[in-house]
């Protein structure tokens, strides 16, 4: 994930995701990550969590299952705060994504999904933080 801030460079995340399979293509969901943040200073990094509500919709629903979605996020950053409003510790947006799931057997998939999320911070003075990324997974159908 890339964040934009003038600490914070990039991050590194472990994700669950809880996902319901609704009907004619469309899943609703919920994310929990826990994030690793590299910072501009060396041997300084800082940790975060967060999570997202989202919706997505499957354009097939074969073995290989392209999809899109959109999600709400918030994202909190373990570090002090600063007088000057510039270090902002919490953070929520919209985001977009797009998605590809590849089925190896009935009960895994192995995916990749690119993102986009514009997070906003409350009293701060720099409120809008855009961030990107993408993940590479392997998940696991109940």
């Amino acid at each position: 994930m890339r964040f934009s801030d003038h600490e914070l460079t990039t991050g590194f995340s472990a994700q669950l995701d809880f996902g319901w399979y609704l009907d004619n293509g469309f899943e609703v969901g919920a994310r929990a990550m826990a994030t690793v943040f590299l910072t501009t200073q060396s041997y300084r990094q800082r940790l975060g969590g967060g999570g997202s509500l989202y919706a997505r919709y499957l354009f097939l629903q074969e073995q290989l299952r392209p999809w899109v979605g959109l999600e709400l996020a918030v994202l909190y950053v373990d570090r002090p705060s600063d007088s000057t409003g510039s270090q902002q510790q919490a953070f929520a947006g919209p985001g977009a994504s797009v998605g590809l799931e590849y089925f190896v057997t009935n009960e895994i998939s192995l995916g990749a999904r690119t993102m986009g999320i514009l997070y906003f911070g409350v009293n701060n003075n720099a409120p809008l933080r855009p961030s990107y990324g993408g993940t590479v997974s392997m998940q696991v159908y109940f």
